[in-house]
């Protein structure tokens, strides 16, 4: 009897602490799978400060993105005003244009006037020089005193000095004109007219004649011997060419008034703008 008894205690302990190893198994268990829980936790709370680390810096990126744009639309929006501002200065100065462009107008007819005015002197300066020459030349030689020749030639030499003072004068006049139309034009948008830049060259080439003239005068005036007829030939060829540089410059202004003239019609209200082109005017 107190053998059974004693294994039936045996039994008892053997179960019990095969429960207890049990619980310690399951209790090694839960602290492995907490371990892994934590480790996993850990990556998991890494890779969020990684991710919230990165969102801040494209946060970062898109308010200085955001301040960028700002300062553009700021910009943008000076820059506008400023347009405007300059669209209203040229709305006002477009209208003010017309009247401008009248004034201007009216000052170079009246420049015009004077130029007509000066060239008809001229026109009888040179008349008379060319009468003058005529009657000298028609003369016999032989029969003109030395003292009668210089006379002729000093008064010849203050006609012709007369006609290139009017000339010069005329020129001048004629470039003001020339100007004024280039700043017109150049408002405008329009090109220059082909009809008088070939008046421009012509007048050039006839400048370049009448100063290659003008020393051979000088020349002969200074004087040289040479023969009368040579010195006659001289006298005529400079009143002609005078006489052509006076025509050219009075077709120029002519043409340059009838182009502003034009340019105003056109640049009148409900106009789209004057073509001084060849063929945008009536030849």
């Amino acid at each position: 009897m107190g053998d059974l008894a004693d294994f039936e205690k045996l039994s008892a302990l053997e179960k019990r602490l095969s429960q207890a190893l049990d619980r310690i198994s399951t209790g090694i268990k839960a602290r492995d799978e907490a371990k892994g829980a934590e480790a996993e936790a850990e990556a998991r709370a890494t890779e969020a400060t990684e991710r919230v680390t990165a969102l801040e810096a494209r946060l970062s990126e898109t308010q200085d993105a955001l301040s960028e744009a700002q300062s553009d639309v700021a910009s943008a929006r000076e820059e506008a005003d400023a347009a405007r501002a300059e669209a209203d200065t040229a709305r006002a100065q477009a209208a003010a244009t017309p009247a401008e462009d009248t004034q201007e107008l009216a000052d170079l007819k009246t420049r015009l006037e004077a130029a007509e005015a000066q060239v008809t002197e001229t026109t009888a300066s040179l008349d008379a020089a060319r009468a003058e020459l005529d009657k000298a030349k028609a003369a016999p030689v032989s029969d003109a005193e030395p003292e009668d020749m210089e006379k002729a030639l000093a008064v010849m030499g203050r006609r012709v000095e007369r006609a290139r003072a009017e000339r010069n004068q005329a020129r001048t006049a004629c470039d003001a004109a020339t100007d004024a139309l280039d700043e017109l034009k150049e408002a405008t948008g329009a090109s220059v007219d082909d009809r008088i830049l070939a008046l421009r060259r012509q007048l050039r080439l006839m400048r370049t004649r009448a100063e290659d003239l003008a020393a051979q005068v000088s020349l002969l005036q200074s004087g040289a011997s040479v023969d009368a007829s040579l010195l006659d030939q001289g006298l005529l060829a400079e009143v002609e060419t005078l006489r052509q540089l006076r025509d050219t410059d009075a077709a120029e202004l002519d043409r340059i008034v009838q182009d502003m003239q034009a340019g105003l019609e056109m640049t009148g209200p409900g106009a789209a703008g004057p073509d001084l082109t060849e063929g945008g005017q009536n030849a």
